[in-house]
């Protein structure tokens, strides 16, 4: 990062820049750059940092500003002829820095990533804190580069006290916690340059650690100053994720009518002490969501089992609320009970993530009728009750995990109550069976979908088996074909499985998929039977299925690797697997057939 930088840097001094390009077949690659006398190889370049280039060269080709200097033409040790292209491109820089979308363009390749997934957080905070030194660097280049460098920097913002940071009276006091108060009064020209800043912040992922270290008088301060106007007016995202029911100051500051995003995570704990609100927790929440955010697309309730009548009552001023997202841990189910089927929801609302317990035969609510997407999890009587009672008549994709006795020891229970109630042209189906003790046998994948024959038009079938594994024998491969003849994704993950005598698929299973399911596109399964091989290899026939993504978790012992792939690749012929992806370490055998399919594949 610190070479583009300088590249921007003498860009941005004006002068003529040599570029050294090579193209095979039509592809284009970049290979150097000569600025102002100073080479830059860029063999070793980040991918974004090329990538970005690429597009500049791209934008100035469609300028016509570049000038064809030479042309060599040669061939290369691998297939194909290589062209080696060098272009002269003239000044510029005038054109480059008034162009505000193109800046914008160049600096997004420097833009944060943020998911909100807590399991990739933390890498995601590491690569920002990267990313925030190079932007620092840009932003002292030039002036053009200054305000799109400083608004990558501060958009998305992992603490609160480095914004604070900037009031100059901002300091910790000796004596009392070492927490951070105002020793003076904020002068109006600290607060103008403090907002030029915030004005910047798109994402913030409170996590309440700034109560900690900040005084409470610091709150009071920030509150006064701004009375009912937002401190972050353009904050789009925010993720509470210690949100205290004893003080909702913070929060009330932050909301604001740009957020589309909101995510609140209860009963974390804060050490902060500060004074019990009379009012309950979910009235000021349903107030100040209501008052300042009623623009809401997306809101998040994390462990929301205080999910009581005020706070219900919030998603009813929600009138463009298209995603509720309720957590569905242990302790979080919503009940037949629940005020949350009294109130009406808006009529944009798509999405709903729930779990649900207690949901008896005669529920009926019209708020959820209108969804596209439903992921609930629950007993399958529960489960089959609730999606009766909201008819999701226009449902596309639909997950559930069918929670089980712990001591049941059955195959997974019937689903013909679920399905039954599911539209017809649902194409997205997602299943998880927890809960339950361990089956020694596998059982077929055809007798657990035995009831889904109702749902006709599934393009993808996702089945986390967890204490179950499902074999695919070649009846169960014609089975399915007859029931899901455009099935394009099927996925089978298993867990902590002790039945590893037998494969989920053998290698012929794998020649009768092939023939019945001619759309599929994408094929995950936990394991490959290959014994005996090089007996089968010899009969496989060379086919023309468009498979493109091919995982297994672990592959049976087997000798030859290359034996494997030979057959997978004579099954599968137009397989694009991705190097730098799958085939981890815990694939026991899958990474060195997957390893020599890339081979393959790249040879072609």
């Amino acid at each position: 990062m610190i070479l583009l930088a300088r590249v921007l840097q003498l860009w941005a001094d004006a002068g003529d820049v040599d570029v050294y390009l090579r193209t095979r077949d039509g592809a284009l690659s970049l290979k150097g750059i000569h600025v102002r006398g100073q080479q830059f190889a860029l063999a070793n370049a980040p991918i974004s940092f090329v990538a970005m280039l690429r597009r500049t060269l791209q934008f100035y080709s469609n300028a016509k500003q570049l000038a064809r200097r030479s042309t060599r033409q040669f061939q290369s040790g691998s297939p194909g002829v290589c062209t080696d292209l060098y272009f002269h491109v003239q000044s510029a820089v005038p054109r480059v820095l008034n162009c505000s979308d193109l800046l914008t363009e160049i600096f997004i390749w420097l833009g944060h990533a943020y998911t909100g997934y807590h399991n990739y957080y933390a890498d995601e905070c590491v690569q920002r804190d990267v990313l925030r030194g190079t932007l620092c660097q840009a932003a002292l280049v030039c002036q053009a580069f200054t305000p799109h460098a400083l608004d990558n920097l501060w958009c998305i913002m992992d603490d609160l006290l480095p914004l604070l940071s900037l009031l100059p009276p901002l300091s910790c006091a000796d004596g009392d916690d070492d927490a951070y108060v105002f020793s003076r009064p904020v002068e109006p020209e600290e607060w103008q340059r403090f907002d030029m800043y915030a004005h910047r912040v798109r994402v913030l992922y409170y996590f309440g650690h700034d109560e900690a270290s900040l005084h409470p008088s610091v709150w009071t301060h920030l509150q006064e100053h701004y009375g009912g106007t937002p401190m972050l007016p353009r904050l789009n995202r925010l993720d509470v994720m210690a949100f205290s029911p004893h003080n909702v100051s913070p929060f009330s500051l932050f909301l604001s009518p740009a957020l589309r995003s909101l995510t609140i995570a209860f009963g974390s704990s804060i050490t902060i002490t500060l004074p019990i609100a009379a009012t309950p927790v979910g009235a000021m929440m349903r107030d100040a969501i209501a008052r300042s955010s009623p623009g809401l697309h997306t809101l998040h309730l994390r462990h929301s089992s205080i999910l009581t009548m005020p706070l219900a009552c919030a998603l009813a001023e929600l009138h463009q609320l298209r995603e509720l997202l309720l957590c569905q841990c242990t302790g979080c189910f919503v009940s037949g009970r629940s005020p949350l089927w009294t109130v009406p929801l808006a009529d944009s609302l798509r999405v709903c993530v729930i779990a649900v317990k207690d949901i008896p035969d005669t529920f009926a609510t019209g708020s959820f009728r209108s969804l596209r997407e439903l992921s609930v999890n629950g007993l399958p009587g529960d489960v089959a009750n609730f999606i009766r009672g909201i008819q999701p008549i226009a449902l596309h994709k639909f997950s559930t995990m069918v929670l089980r006795n712990r001591d049941e020891t059955t195959l997974p229970p019937r689903l013909s109550s679920i399905c039954s109630h599911l539209p017809p042209a649902l194409e997205h189906f997602s299943l998880t069976f927890n809960g339950g003790c361990e089956n020694d046998s596998p059982c077929a994948l055809s007798a657990i979908l035995a009831d889904m024959r109702p749902l006709r038009h599934v393009t993808s079938f996702t089945l986390h088996g967890f204490q179950i594994s499902a074999t695919i024998s070649e009846e169960d491969a014609r089975i399915l074909g007859e029931l899901w003849p455009q099935l394009r994704s099927l996925k089978h993950t298993r867990y902590r499985s002790k039945s590893h005598s037998r494969g989920t698929v053998t290698m012929q299973g794998l020649a009768e998929i092939a023939r019945r399911w001619p759309a599929l596109e994408s094929l995950s399964l936990p394991r490959l039977d290959v014994a005996d091989m090089a007996s089968v290899e010899s009969e496989m026939q060379t086919a023309s299925h468009g498979l493109r993504f091919i995982e297994f978790q672990e592959i049976g012992e087997t000798s030859e690797p290359s034996l494997v792939a030979s057959a997978i690749a004579r099954l599968f012929p137009r397989l694009k697997l991705d190097k730098s992806v799958g085939g981890q370490y815990w694939h026991e055998g899958w990474e060195h057939v997957r390893a020599i399919l890339c081979e393959m594949s790249d040879a072609t």
